[in-house]
């Protein structure tokens, strides 16, 4: 299945509704039945098999995370730079 734009932000909308398959804060997280059932409902949405949602859940998440990290890693480094310069100028 070819994920259009469009169909990526209509299942990540399905996924905010579903906290089984990404809040790991939420009971029903460690639920794998709710899990199956949950990626089983949006596979059928989508007119597919549950096996191409779960590698597109997977692919998301890690997507995710990657820019998470690159962000923080951007924020790191410009707070270091903003130290360089307020201790060259000698205000701290």
């Amino acid at each position: 299945m070819l994920w259009s734009k469009e169909l990526v932000i209509e299942l990540i909308e399905m996924l905010k509704a579903a906290p089984a398959l990404w809040d790991i804060q939420s009971k029903e997280y460690r639920d794998r039945n709710l899990k199956f059932d949950e990626t089983s409902k949006i596979a059928s949405h989508f007119k597919t098999n549950v096996d191409e949602v779960s590698r597109k859940i997977k692919s998301l998440k890690t997507q995710f995370s990657r820019e998470r990290k690159k962000m923080e890693k951007k924020v790191k480094v410009e707070l270091l730079q903003f130290r360089k310069i307020i201790y060259g100028l000698g205000i701290i």
